[in-house]
């Protein structure tokens, strides 16, 4: 018996796979196109170049991108869902923008109605204080007892563009919610200098990434407010980074242009350093007090003074000495010479007791003794602010009148000393009660 050859299996695959393959080209051939439309080639995923200028609580961002384009383009970018969309402007090098349209996804809100969790999707219109007016498919509601909000991390910008063909740059700019920063002050005590160090603080609260963005630092926000999408975020990675820095006046706003190139991450905080300098200072412990009252081993604040050329941005000043944190204080945008309350000392204390009372027809007249104790290992500048509001004061100790109703006693104490000082405070009666004690 003679059996055929049969059809190797193959032969059969690759039989198969070279007819589809023709069908495929056959159908890219012949399929009609829109006329003057492209498809986006060129440098379409890559920034030629990122602008960031970062307010306070607001950012700007200027991306330019190149193309190589065609006579009649439909061209589609997408923004951070943060973005004030009065703010969008997209400026080709050549030709016309004919058309333009934001596209939007829809926020999904989790309620609860009852015992239930209910979910709805639509756009916000409005936010009040529990509630939010949303429009949906079937109108608009308002909804309450609300437990998550998913909001779509950006929006679409579809263009259509006519221009010469070739390859051109198109520059997108706009105002945005999400960006931001905050100074950072740490200054490192020495027994007579401090190393100031100041940071800026920078974070990226939207889902975009920036990538080698040159960058631009301005105090305070521009003069203009939009209402926005509150950011989704909580949790932050951190990254710290080192840079050059030219700092210069933008009217009433300090400036700060960043030398290097910088990139944020989306959900993310960049530490940034500005300036770092040495500079004298002085610690004080200070107490400030009625001179009537009477109190039983109050802590001193700590105070510290230093003078600067340089502007500290707003946000916190964190002091240290030998690794160890002493306090912090809050710092607005300051030069000259700077006066930060850092917290209460532990070992600096103040007792103060009114000894004497004595009321005449035409006077009154308190004696007031206080005593402060040093039970540090340190020496320490001690400052006792006695308000006494229109009271004449005598006393053996130095003081000095800093106003009508202030008096201040400088006092340097030893480590572990203290030191009682008496005064007498004096007033005309004239239709003057006894003050509160």
């Amino acid at each position: 018996m003679v059996f055929k050859k049969g059809i190797n299996i193959n032969q059969l695959a690759y039989f198969f796979i070279v007819f589809f393959l023709l069908i495929f080209f056959l159908m890219l051939l012949f399929t009609p196109k829109t006329p003057g439309f492209s498809e986006l080639v060129g440098l379409s995923k890559e920034f030629v170049s990122t602008e960031l200028s970062i307010y306070s609580n607001i950012g700007f961002v200027r991306e330019t991108q190149s193309f190589v384009l065609t006579s009649k383009n439909s061209l589609s970018f997408t923004i951070p869902s943060q973005v004030f969309e009065e703010t969008i402007n997209l400026s080709p090098d050549s030709g016309n923008i004919t058309s333009q349209k934001i596209e939007r996804k829809e926020t999904e809100f989790f309620f609860s109605e009852g015992s239930l969790t209910k979910k709805i999707k639509g756009f916000i219109k409005e936010r009040k204080g529990e509630s939010v007016v949303v429009l949906t498919a079937k109108g608009v509601l308002e909804i309450f007892n609300i437990v998550k909000i998913f909001e779509p991390g950006f929006i679409t910008l579809n263009i259509i563009l006519e221009t010469d063909p070739g390859k051109q740059n198109l520059s997108l700019s706009y105002f945005l919610d999400g960006l931001g920063w905050e100074g950072i002050s740490e200054a490192y005590l020495g027994e007579e200098t401090l190393n100031l160090k100041v940071y800026a603080n920078i974070f990226n609260n939207t889902y975009n990434n920036y990538e080698n963005a040159s960058l631009k630092l301005i105090s305070g926000n521009p003069n203009f407010s939009f209402v926005s999408p509150a950011s989704p975020f909580s949790g932050r990675d951190f990254e710290k980074a080192v840079a050059g820095v030219v700092e210069e006046r933008a009217g009433n706003q300090e400036l700060f242009e960043i030398e290097e190139k910088v990139s944020l991450s989306p959900n993310s905080e960049k530490k940034v350093l500005l300036f770092e300098e040495v500079l004298t200072y002085n610690k004080k412990y200070l107490f400030e007090t009625y001179f009537s009252n009477e109190f039983e081993k109050r802590k001193a604040n700590i105070t510290l003074d230093f003078e600067t050329d340089r502007v500290l941005p707003l946000g916190n000043l964190l002091v240290y000495k030998e690794e160890q944190f002493l306090g912090s204080a809050r710092v607005f945008d300051e030069t000259g010479k700077i006066k930060a309350n850092i917290g209460r000392a532990f070992d600096i204390f103040m007792t103060q007791r009114v000894s004497e009372f004595s009321e005449e027809e035409e006077s009154l007249a308190y004696n007031v003794v206080f005593t402060v104790e040093n039970k540090s290992s340190s020496k320490a500048d001690v400052e006792v602010v006695e308000n006494v509001f229109g009271y004449d004061v005598v006393s053996a100790a130095n003081f000095i009148r800093e106003s009508e109703g202030r008096v201040v006693f400088p006092i340097k104490l030893g480590a572990g000393e203290s030191k009682t000082i008496s005064f007498t405070a004096t007033k005309e009666k004239f239709e003057t009660t006894r003050p509160f004690r």
